[in-house]
């Protein structure tokens, strides 16, 4: 699969941020849909639960997912979905060794986040 990105100045995607899309396309294509499901649910009861969290929790808490990539890619899309459902508090290291602890966000549910920081707005 391949996604046709301009990049340049002009173009608002880099070169890098291209290839993580894609990557992220190619790991939801390949995956099984009801781990993709298991997965949006996990991400779900993560917001509702007013307790920060990262995909590090996610893995925790879902099936192998089979696709290299894929929590993070559907953690990803929870994050650009509209009405806003979780907002970003903080980075921790992925535990996952691959990542080599590599810094990945922690968030928290668009309910807990508007307690704890009421004052901060919150995108459309």
């Amino acid at each position: 699969m391949s996604i046709d990105i301009q990049t340049g100045p002009d173009a608002g995607v880099t070169a890098g941020e291209a290839a993580r899309d894609e990557g992220m396309a190619t790991a939801v294509y390949a995956a099984d849909p009801r781990v993709i499901l298991a997965i949006d649910a996990a991400i779900a009861r993560a917001n509702a639960s007013a307790r920060p969290w990262s995909a590090n929790t996610i893995r925790k808490a879902c099936p192998e997912p089979g696709s290299q990539g894929l929590i993070g890619a559907r953690v990803r899309a929870a994050a650009t979905r509209r009405p806003v459902e979780q907002m970003p508090v903080g980075y921790e290291p992925s535990d996952l060794p691959s990542t080599h602890a590599h810094p990945i966000r922690v968030w928290l549910g668009v309910e807990a986040y508007r307690a704890a920081y009421p004052n901060r707005p919150i995108p459309e």
